[in-house]
């Protein structure tokens, strides 16, 4: 048995190749652009973007009148008594006694969604029309045109900023250039950053800017070690990031603590390196932004730091409950089912613990083990927690690669084979779980009474019943779903059971903006516009990605 690569070299300083990164940044934008969705995935999402409206328009992050914050402020009132809070949001009292509903919501996240009302609501007055179509093809149950679409484009600039840092990272472990590539790949398409990035949800932003944080800390590290100058400036950016990856979700703090850590040992260990400020200067400089959004959280007293409060108890409140060991071996199994590529982030840390950098791979396994018990808060596919612990461990998945890829038997590519069955169960997946409406999936679940006693059996991707709802969607696209078909079952409550659904619901993509802008909207223009800027950055994103892997260009 003959393995592949001898050695990878330490952390090194080497640029993380432009060419390479850009590529991956524009291909991996086209691919999520195809798969944006219109309207949020779920109700919290929504509550989000509501939030995100009242704190433009009003200064608080409170439910205004639209249509949706109506609906939802019903649910709140509904739920549990108005002290309490209930899982979308709670009610507050201002100062002439005036009852009010307040979404929960994390403050960064619902900050970074207000850009998309202040350009929607002007947009919305140039084009009154477009708003008016938009109502009566929802039988006036939605509103907020341009500002649901330019929210829902976020999602795929925050997931594309996440593959581009894990290239980047990867290149700075050592890391081949294929292998990086190759990483970022994995966890485009074989994770559930495909299915999240339609829609910015919370743990998608918190991950963008903490990948940004670490692949520029490992950047970082290795021009220390290496003798060159560093400003204090990326030292601040560092911090920054991770401050605002918490102030975007604080369910990822394990995640930023083993950071700091590698922040302090990393600085620690290269003491010969050049720094034209002090270590206790770099430190707080990483550290202190991330303290102070976590006081601000903790202490904070306006109405934004109450939502992100009242969600961070209610988070920790269900974390709690779901706490056992039989919840941490649950975890372990949905970590390989929902991100199979997280195979190599583990043969990764242990090649980096086996003489390659070990404090890299002891951290690799920490965040692994840190975020376990956080991974039965799922979505409508797959752990939300997953995408922050994919955008830290990607740069060890690209050492993984590169090692597995190497096993050969004489002249036969075992490793290669291994590598592409792994990338190929993530994308059967992931395509599925992109590609059909998660409200449909819960729509359907709700009928079939998925979720109350069978919830325990419900735990894994589903992806056969994904595939069932595609298959069904293509040949019928009548909008009805037998469950005894969709569900595969022959009980006697499900079989002769058949739901309909009016609408862009039931439609193959019906939930995706670009089939609905060219099909209920009827925005021919605008939908050609989109097409051909999606054409262009495929043909900028290819070039570039070339030229990065140009093996005449490497050093």
């Amino acid at each position: 048995m003959k393995l592949g690569p001898n050695k990878t070299s330490k952390i090194s300083s080497q640029d993380a190749r432009p060419d390479l990164v850009r590529g991956v940044f524009l291909l991996t934008l086209l691919v999520q652009l195809l798969c944006v969705r219109w309207l949020p995935p779920s109700a919290h999402e929504e509550a989000l973007f509501q939030a995100a409206g009242g704190l433009w328009r009003g200064g608080t992050p409170v439910l205004s009148e639209t249509p949706e914050a109506l609906a939802l402020a019903q649910q709140i009132v509904e739920a549990r008594p108005p002290a309490e809070p209930s899982d979308l949001g709670f009610l507050m009292q201002d100062a002439e006694g005036l009852s009010f509903a307040l979404a929960h919501a994390p403050p960064g996240a619902t900050l970074a969604l207000v850009p998309a009302h202040l350009l929607g609501d002007s947009l919305q007055r140039l084009t009154p029309g477009v708003e008016a179509r938009y109502r009566a093809s929802s039988a006036g149950n939605s509103s907020e045109f341009w500002a649901h679409l330019l929210a829902a484009l976020l999602g795929p600039l925050l997931g594309a900023i996440c593959c581009a840092a894990v290239a980047s990272g990867a290149l700075s472990m050592g890391a081949t250039r294929p292998s990086a590539a190759l990483a970022a790949g994995c966890v485009a398409f074989g994770s559930s950053l495909g299915s999240a990035s339609g829609w910015p949800e919370s743990a998608l932003l918190a991950s963008a800017f903490l990948s940004y944080a670490w692949a520029t800390l490992l950047h970082l590290a290795g021009s220390v070690a290496a003798g060159k100058t560093v400003g204090r400036f990326r030292f601040w950016a560092v911090g920054s990031a991770l401050a605002i990856a918490l102030l975007m979700d604080m369910r990822i703090w394990p995640l930023v603590l083993v950071t700091l850590a590698f922040g302090e040992a990393g600085l620690r260990r290269s003491r010969g390196g050049s720094l034209p400020f002090g270590q206790i200067a770099a430190l707080v400089a990483i550290m202190g932004p991330a303290l102070a959004a976590i006081a601000w959280q903790l202490l904070g007293s306006g109405p934004l730091a109450q939502a992100g409060m009242r969600y961070w108890q209610v988070h920790n409140a269900s974390v709690l409950a779901e706490a056992s060991p039989q919840a941490w071996l649950r975890a372990g199994w949905l970590l390989l089912v929902f991100a199979p590529c997280l195979i190599f982030a583990g043969i990764g840390a242990v090649r980096l613990l086996w003489g390659v950098d070990r404090l890299v791979g002891v951290l690799t396994v920490l965040a692994m083990l840190g975020v376990l018990p956080l991974m039965g808060d799922r979505n409508a596919h797959g752990p939300v927690m997953l995408l922050p612990l994919l955008v830290f461990v990607g740069p060890a998945m690209g050492v993984g690669l590169g090692f597995s890829a190497g096993y050969r038997r004489k002249s036969t590519p075992f490793g290669m084979g291994f590598v592409g069955l792994i990338v190929l169960l993530g994308l059967l997946n992931q395509v599925a779980g992109s590609l059909v409406d998660p409200g449909l999936v819960r729509t359907l679940d709700a009928e079939a009474g998925v979720g109350q006693v069978t919830q325990q059996a419900q735990s894994g991707p589903r992806t056969a019943l994904r595939w069932r709802i595609l298959r069904r969607q293509q040949a019928v696209g009548d909008g009805s779903f037998p469950l005894g078909e969709v569900f595969a079952v022959e009980d006697s409550v499900r079989s002769g059971t058949t739901v309909n659904l009016e609408g862009h619901r039931g439609r193959l993509f019906g939930h995706l903006a670009l089939a609905r802008l060219g099909r209920d909207m009827d925005l021919s223009l605008l939908l050609a516009a989109v097409v051909l800027g999606l054409v262009l950055l495929a043909g900028l994103g290819l070039s570039a990605l070339l030229q990065g892997l140009d093996r005449t260009r490497w050093p």
